[in-house]
């Protein structure tokens, strides 16, 4: 596979990023009752507290492959196409955020 060419993503893929978007826009979030509080203070962090929530399994996902990719990988993959991908995802700063 060439990564480096247009590719679409698989039906999971495409599902998972407009649940993302869906979560990150508010819509799903509020109950009934609660539709008036989307632009308050209050409805801001809600839709932010639901979006981190529904990214962290991807992101724990991303820190998981960087940090194997790296454990196969010499000190030269920094100079590599996916080595700013891979040095950011395998750190320790990532893990603990």
């Amino acid at each position: 596979m060439d990564l480096t060419k247009d590719n679409t993503p698989d039906g999971a893929t495409a599902k998972y990023t407009e649940f993302l978007l869906t979560t990150a826009s508010g819509k799903g979030v509020f109950k009934k009752h609660e539709k008036g509080t989307k632009g308050t203070t209050v409805g801001k962090k809600k839709i932010a507290a639901f979006t981190i929530a529904a990214m962290t399994p991807c992101m724990k996902l991303y820190s998981f492959l960087g940090q194997e990719i790296a454990k196969t990988l010499d000190e030269g993959f920094h100079g590599s196409v996916y080595g700013d991908w891979i040095a950011a995802y395998s750190s320790i700063s990532f893990q603990v955020r």
